[in-house]
């Protein structure tokens, strides 16, 4: 009898300690899934506003993101620094590689426009994260995402719209995709979607859904500075010090404006 008596003690203690814990503030419509008891991030950034869902951007209220049907998973979504902590470039300065004094074994990558090579090396690509840039005629963006070891060049022109990116400020991550690596989540500005390039995928706004393309690797390459200086001794690299300016007269692209194949 007594060793039944323990077996029921036993049982009860299990079924006891598998029920979730942590609380969940109802006024901030937290959601949950078998993987998740609470926001990863403050729930004061998730704003209700009728069927409308927002996540916030920044300090005033009209910087924020509507999430409302977006795929994003928010028990994945990591807070960071603001949307403009790290300033995206959108006008990109370059001087001769020759007033640059890195190390020879400092990566970079290479982009090919025209006869000029444009150098970015991880230094200063990790102080913007994003720089929009226009080569060949074609707009493309450098991105670079330190948490993730992640460097590459995407096109700029989704659904026959040239758009403009920056940090979001948050990083997402999914364990199905770079082994649940932390991320950069980008925005543009002419959209406000949301993009994260670890699953090549906008997750949420007018564009979401839509697949982020590579340039081509005829355009960019990767390469060390020591490499770069032996084999582009011409080349131009972009400047450390400049001056930003976020661009305001951009144009505003509602879902009604996309269409996309």
């Amino acid at each position: 009898m007594a060793y039944r008596i323990i077996i029921v003690f036993i049982y009860l203690a299990i079924l006891s300690c598998s029920e979730p814990f942590g609380i969940i503030d109802k006024n901030h419509n937290a959601t949950i899934d078998e993987e998740c008891i609470a926001y990863k991030i403050d729930s004061s950034l998730i704003v209700q506003d009728g069927n409308i869902q927002y996540l916030i951007a920044g300090p005033t209220n009209h910087e924020k993101f509507n999430i409302s049907d977006s795929d994003i998973d928010l028990c994945k979504l990591n807070q960071g620094l603001g949307r403009e902590y790290f300033p995206a470039l959108y006008e990109p300065q370059y001087d001769p590689i020759e007033k640059f004094s890195y190390d020879d074994g400092m990566e970079c990558i290479v982009v090919n426009d025209g006869k000029i090579k444009k150098i970015f090396p991880y230094c200063v690509l990790s102080q913007h994260e994003t720089v929009n840039e226009t080569v060949n005629g074609e707009a493309v963006m450098v991105v670079y995402c330190e948490l993730a070891k992640l460097a590459a060049v995407y096109k700029r022109t989704y659904c026959d719209k040239t758009l403009t990116f920056a940090p979001s400020g948050y990083t997402y991550f999914d364990n199905d995709y770079w082994n649940g690596v932390q991320g950069i989540l980008m925005w543009d500005r002419e959209s406000e979607s949301l993009w994260w390039p670890l699953n090549d995928k906008c997750l949420s706004g007018s564009m979401q859904g839509t697949t982020i393309a590579k340039a081509s690797f005829q355009v960019w390459e990767y390469m060390t500075w020591g490499e770069i200086k032996k084999q582009y001794p011409h080349s131009i690299s972009v400047s450390h010090e400049q001056e930003i300016e976020i661009p305001t007269n951009l144009p505003s692209y509602s879902l009604e404006d996309i269409s996309c194949p």
